[in-house]
């Protein structure tokens, strides 16, 4: 995948999701990939999380 095909691919998805998932599914990844996505979607946005709460901490309990 390069993104010339990611992409059209995003605009699938929020224009027809389901038809970006039976794209995505097609690609005949093993599970193995599938499990390193997740785990780096996961990284991600913890990372964000993190990021968040230190450029707009919570206010203080009163």
């Amino acid at each position: 995948m390069n993104s010339e095909t990611f992409k059209p691919l995003f605009a699938l998805t929020l224009q027809n999701p389901r038809a970006a998932a039976e794209r995505v599914i097609a690609l005949g990844l093993p599970a193995s990939v599938w499990w390193m996505l997740l785990s780096l979607t996961v990284v991600l946005s913890s990372l964000y999380m993190v990021g968040r709460f230190l450029a707009a901490p919570l206010p203080p309990r009163s």
